[in-house]
């Protein structure tokens, strides 16, 4: 049962927040520290938390325990945050512009919106941000007219924002052609899956979702094989159970 504790916690998402990432941001130093001592730390996790809260002092010792530097994540993370003095101590004003615009989004500062058009090529990390920071009416506006739909979804089911979600397939229905739409659904299940959100699977494979794409979200390769099982209990009721075992074995068996 621990062992499954250790695994959902450190997939759940929620908000463009993992479990560490929260309790960084919360201050939760003790916590984090415990985790250290046992070797379970998602460094890339903690610095951003440390970022969006705006401590240095944090971020600069995580990084000092780790290989990396994590620069995106710290960007991103004191965009976020808004602590714009403070990013000019990682970086130049226009360096990790990428990172600065996701920050921004996932915060929701409206002029995000400005410096985004400005540099089209992010324009997809923008609407990730606006996505995992469930942003709903500033995002159902800006999609208009883009192919980032799928995208937008994927990170949305992923944070367990199931309202965006539904509000993002209901405004590309009557915009989109079937193929998309079915790709849609299928980037659905996928982010509810790898962002720990099972409960909502099985209603969107009804709405048309296919199997396979709940298999990939589940993806055995990155689940410990006793979890797989739990997995499929949770995100199939007895309806669609049967059906997801039979894909499950020959997703899998390919995959191997």
């Amino acid at each position: 049962m621990e062992q499954v504790q250790k695994f959902l916690l450190s997939h759940i998402k929620n908000e463009g927040y993992g479990y560490q990432a929260m309790l960084a941001k919360e201050g939760q130093y003790e916590v984090l520290e415990h985790l250290y001592e046992e070797g379970d730390v998602n460094f890339s996790q903690i610095i951003y938390g440390c970022a969006v809260r705006g401590d240095t002092e944090a971020i600069r010792l995580w990084q000092s325990r780790s290989s990396q530097q994590y620069l995106p994540e710290i960007i991103r993370g004191l965009a976020r945050g808004q602590h714009k003095t403070i990013m000019t101590d990682f970086c130049k004003v226009k360096e990790q512009l990428e990172h600065q615009i996701h920050g921004y989004a996932q915060a929701g500062v409206e002029d995000s919106w400005q410096l985004a058009r400005l540099y089209p090529q992010y324009y997809p990390s923008y609407v990730r941000g606006l996505a995992e920071g469930g942003h709903h009416d500033f995002l159902l506006r800006v999609i208009l007219g883009t192919r980032l739909y799928g995208e937008a979804v994927f990170h949305a089911a992923c944070q367990n924002h199931k309202v965006l979600v539904d509000a993002l397939i209901n405004q590309a229905k009557p915009r989109v052609g079937e193929l998309v739409l079915q790709e849609m659904l299928n980037q659905a299940v996928r982010g509810y899956c790898q962002g720990g959100h099972y409960q909502y699977v099985s209603e969107v494979v009804k709405e048309g979702a296919s199997l396979s794409a709940v298999c990939q979200g589940l993806n055995r390769h990155a689940m410990p094989n006793s979890f797989c099982y739990i997995g499929m209990l949770s995100v199939c009721d007895e309806d669609i159970f049967s059906d997801f075992f039979r894909e499950a074995e020959v997703v899998w068996r390919l995959a191997d």
